[in-house]
Parts: structure tokens; sequence; C-alpha cells
């Protein structure tokens, strides 16, 4: 079993509202396992036994079902929690510049 983190893309933002607990049920639903929602930002950590590659498609076909209840087109990136930690880590910028968001 894989913990992967799933972004999925333009989430509560720009007229585009999904409710984190409609997501949580829905990727439940699709078998995916210790599904938890960040805040409301569309970003998701799940546990698989399938790839990356698979993860994101069964994803995107189960957020699809949710298009005509939240106007949402699903359009995910899924990655392991190492390859995470490697951006991280890899990062060449100070984390913390006042004015400045960092988005890793």
């Amino acid at each position: 079993m894989t913990r992967y983190a799933a972004f999925l893309r333009g989430v509560n933002v720009g007229g585009v509202t999904l409710k984190m607990a409609a997501l949580t049920e829905a990727l439940d639903a699709a078998g995916f396992t210790g599904v938890r929602t960040i805040l409301a930002s569309g970003n998701v950590l799940l546990d698989s036994e399938a790839d990356a590659a698979a993860v994101r498609d069964l994803a995107e076909r189960t957020l699809r079902t949710l298009r005509n209840e939240f106007g949402y087109e699903a359009w995910v990136l899924v990655y392991g929690l190492d390859t995470v930690a490697q951006i991280s880590s890899a990062y060449p910028f100070p984390r913390e510049v006042e004015g400045h968001h960092s988005y890793v």
C-alpha cells in the first residue's frame, strides 16, 4: 500500500466550489483508503496499491461524476509522498519571505 498526495487543479477558486466531504466520499467509494483532504484546497492524501498513473486515472474518472453537481472538470496530479518530499527538499529558494507565497 502506497500513500499518495493528489492535487486537484483549480478547486475552490474561480467559481469552482467542491465540498471536501463530497470529495472524500467519492474517493472512498472508488476504493481508495485513508482518504484525508487538506483544508478546502483540493489537496488529498490517500492510500492505494496501484501506481501513481492508475491512481490519477481512477481519481479523474471518479471526480467526473461530480461534474454536474459542482461544475468541476477533473484534472489531478498524483505523487507518492516520497516524491513530494524530494520536491520539497530540492526547493532552492527561502521558504519564508515576507510578501512572497511559497508553493512548495
